[in-house]
């Protein structure tokens, strides 16, 4: 549990590189789902697109009736790092029965993933939804460093009104 807090706090400091280090920590104990998409995020935010993309095909290798490191790689080669994180917000919500994406957070999940790779409309489309249904992180919006890049957009001031926050 220290583990956890003390990456979660590194992580709304920016710290990074400590983010990874004690998110391991925590995943060497269990697989802590909130933990391997903490990790992903921060190679993400940190330009570590080789490591991002090794998690990625870690976490990808759960579904054992595939195997996507090729196609992986050739997306990497033709749209970078965005263009993985698209493919992989679509895996995560093809595969929603996976324990990596419950049902409860899926959306707010999403959003993030949009908001730290810049697609600003979708992060929000999907915080609405996250909204509509009342996935409970969605109060964390107004703290979540995932969403920084949004907090001048209308919509997204707009979503905390709507929210009270």
């Amino acid at each position: 549990m220290m583990n956890a807090l003390s990456a979660l706090c590194y992580y709304h400091n920016a710290e990074y590189n400590k983010t990874i280090e004690e998110s391991r920590k925590v995943h060497e104990l269990g697989n802590d789902y909130h933990t391997i998409l903490r990790i992903l995020k921060c190679y993400v935010k940190l330009g570590m697109d080789k490591e991002a993309i090794g998690h990625i095909k870690n976490i990808v290798s759960i579904e054992a009736s595939s195997n996507n490191h090729e196609l992986i790689d050739k997306i990497y080669q033709k749209s970078g790092i965005e263009g993985i994180i698209n493919w992989f917000i679509d895996w995560m919500l093809f595969n929603k029965s996976i324990k990596i994406m419950s049902t409860n957070s899926i959306n707010y999940r999403i959003a993030s993933f949009h908001a730290i790779i810049g697609n600003s409309q979708e992060a929000i489309e999907y915080l609405e939804r996250g909204i509509e249904i009342g996935e409970y992180p969605m109060p964390r919006i107004n703290i979540n460093p995932d969403f920084n890049d949004l907090r001048t957009d209308p919509k997204f001031i707009a979503l905390l009104t709507r929210m009270r926050l």
